[in-house]
């Protein structure tokens, strides 16, 4: 994401949800995603560094879902937010392996 404009609303006509296949990754360096309502963007790539860490200017403001594989290990960002508040970054940090798959 680089985006000098406003950011990037997620449609609510056709495509109800942001999407990121099992290869597919985000970078946030400009300019912020906005899901509206209950939509959200979905990450499928249960790589580590399939997000990256965003920072105040570049954040997902709304919902953000990642879904992590059996046995995950590490550091996984959730870098969210909201329009009162601003850029509020979450890290989870699994330090044995995770039980099963996570989706959160």
């Amino acid at each position: 994401m680089n985006n000098s404009g406003a950011g990037v609303a997620v449609s609510t006509i056709n495509t109800p949800n942001m999407i990121l296949g099992t290869n597919g990754t985000i970078t946030l360096t400009t300019g912020k995603i906005v899901t509206p309502g209950n939509q959200e963007v979905t990450i499928t790539n249960t790589a580590n560094t399939a997000v990256s860490t965003g920072n105040t200017s570049s954040y997902i403001e709304g919902n953000l879902r990642r879904n992590l594989a059996s046995g995950a290990l590490g550091s996984f960002d959730f870098p969210v937010g909201n329009a009162v508040l601003g850029y509020q970054r979450a890290n989870i940090n699994f330090t044995s392996p995770a039980a099963t798959e996570f989706i959160g």
